[in-house]
């Protein structure tokens, strides 16, 4: 329930002050996010997929 709020109240406010930035702004604001979303995406991954025993990285074993 939360998420959604969020979702819908900033999509408003993107769509009201989009004016506000130039076009060069909005896209290294979108290209910033992209890859955000990136990073998060492998960290994501990995964290599921290698394990740190100690100081050896080594597979999860599934």
């Amino acid at each position: 329930m939360v998420n959604t709020l969020a979702i819908i109240v900033g999509g408003l406010l993107g769509f009201l002050f989009q004016r506000l930035l130039n076009d060069k702004l909005q896209k290294t604001i979108i290209q910033a996010i992209g890859v955000s979303v990136i990073f998060i995406g492998i960290s994501g991954t990995l964290s599921h997929m290698l394990v740190i025993n100690g100081h050896t990285i080594g597979t999860q074993a599934l």
